[in-house]
């Protein structure tokens, strides 16, 4: 989804950050890990050393959870954006939230490494629609790292990122 200049990007859950190791399978290969940077009840957001295509329909590890399908919206630079094909249960959400707990100092200043890496890659790219992709990564990472250090005084180490 592309948003214009000043528009206010619209989302169907709130999304959580968080770093959360999970592992992801393609139709016909084996696992690979990856770590999960944001979630939904929709989807989530991973760091993943595996290049996807558009639509690719893969199965996802969380926690102790029987493998969850999904489908890849978006892969760029080391991170995609995917979509559950069933929404996860808010009971599950707030379980893998209570697992991941709050970010911890490594882990923040990661998010700011990521968020710095996407801002380059944005700065660097030739194709609008990918350089404005990769903003809003860097933005999203940002906002992470700031709710990250906001949610150290949250006893349940939930970091609200956005809404969807």
């Amino acid at each position: 989804m592309s948003s214009s200049p000043g528009s206010t990007e619209r989302r169907r859950a709130k999304r959580y950050a968080l770093r959360l190791p999970a592992a992801f399978r393609e139709r016909g290969r084996g696992r690979l890990a990856a770590r999960i940077i944001d979630i939904s009840t929709h989807g989530c957001r991973m760091e993943t050393p595996s290049a996807f295509a558009h639509d690719t329909t893969i199965w996802v590890y969380l926690a102790n959870l029987s493998a969850i399908e999904a489908r890849t919206i978006w892969c760029r630079d080391g991170f995609a954006g995917i979509e559950f094909a069933v929404p996860l249960h808010e009971a599950v959400l707030d379980g893998l939230l209570g697992q991941a707990k709050g970010l911890s100092a490594v882990e923040l200043d990661a998010l700011n490494e990521i968020a710095r890496r996407s801002r380059w890659l944005a700065e660097h790219t030739a194709q609008r629609e990918s350089s404005d992709e990769l903003v809003r990564l860097s933005s999203d990472c940002a906002a992470s790292v700031l709710a990250g250090r906001l949610a150290a005084s949250d006893p349940a180490g939930r970091c609200e990122q956005s809404t969807e």
